[in-house]
């Protein structure tokens, strides 16, 4: 009886021994899948943050530009609003001009027919038709040298105009491109988040099934 009970001590042994191996692995491989969990989540972290960080430098610079633009956008603004006063201011000078002008070269001819009246009626006539033709003329060039002014400094408007509109859409395109970069950035943290979940997951599932394991183990 005594052989039996020392024989079945020897035979129990490796199996205990194999047991304790077999339980101090699974234990070496949960903690290298806990520090293997560990750095992958701090890898993601770092990533993460550099990403973030430039983004946020490059959202900088993009609203550091946007207000260079708008800046200068507003100095075109006030230029255009200066040179419509002044070109305004011009032709109100002009205006008074041409009618001083007029009147002063009324007095002249009406000085002069009233001079030349005592002398020769058809003499004076002639004169005064004359005077009246190159003041017609006179006016006439001066109309159309007006107008083609006014129409040189309304092409030199409209294309101001037209400018100001080009920066405008592409300050619209600008501002749409940065609202994809944010969307986009937020859809690769959503993703990002989504991954980490996955593999805790499967962590769990790991961790689940060697717990089994070792439960079948300790029943053994």
């Amino acid at each position: 009886m005594a052989v039996l009970r020392l024989t079945l001590e020897i035979e129990a042994i490796p199996i205990i021994a194999w047991w304790f191996i077999d339980k101090k692995k699974a234990f070496e491989t949960e903690q290298k899948y806990k520090e293997t969990n560990k750095r992958i989540a701090e890898v993601i972290l770092a990533q993460e943050q550099e990403r973030a960080a430039r983004q946020e430098i490059e959202r900088k610079e993009e609203q550091e530009r946007l207000g260079r633009q708008e800046a200068e956008s507003r100095e075109k603004r006030e230029r255009l609003a200066r040179e419509e006063s002044e070109r305004k201011e011009e032709l109100e000078r002009l205006a008074r001009q041409a009618a001083e002008r007029k009147a002063e070269e009324e007095r002249l001819a009406r000085e002069q027919a009233e001079y030349k009246e005592e002398q020769e009626r058809l003499a004076r006539r002639e004169a005064e038709n004359r005077a009246e033709q190159e003041h017609l003329a006179r006016e006439q060039a001066e109309q159309r040298e007006a107008k083609e002014r006014s129409a040189r400094q309304e092409a030199e408007y409209r294309l101001e105009q037209e400018c100001l509109a080009r920066e405008q859409a592409e300050r619209t395109v600008e501002q749409e491109r940065v609202a994809r970069q944010e969307a986009e950035r937020k859809e690769e943290q959503a993703r990002l988040a989504r991954d980490l979940a996955e593999h805790n997951e499967r962590l769990a599932q790991e961790a689940s099934k060697k717990e089994r394991y070792e439960r079948e183990l300790r029943e053994l």
